[in-house]
């Protein structure tokens, strides 16, 4: 890893290239509170963007935090993307 770059737990290009979806996934055997999900996003925020992949030119980059379990609904950016255990297991 290059000195001073992030690293992130995820990272994924659609397949026309114009997206870049870079993410943190969490885990508890407790469902995180909205409070604690607002807080992390806003680490994501403080985040630097991985330079090899071209994250400064035309691309969007959406940012996504991935939790099984959230209690409450946390106020996000409207730029960070939760996804819940519901959304990837049905659970």
């Amino acid at each position: 890893m290059e000195h001073g770059a992030s690293e992130w737990d995820f990272v994924a290009e659609s397949l026309d290239g114009e997206w870049l979806l870079l993410g943190e996934a969490k885990w508890s055997p407790h469902a995180f509170s909205a409070e604690v999900m607002e807080r992390e996003a806003a680490r994501l925020l403080m985040k630097s963007r991985p330079a090899a992949m071209g994250v400064t030119g035309h691309r969007e980059v959406v940012l996504a935090l991935a939790a099984i379990m959230v209690a409450g609904k946390p106020r996000l950016p409207h730029w960070v993307e939760l996804i819940t255990g519901d959304e990837i297991f049905g659970v």
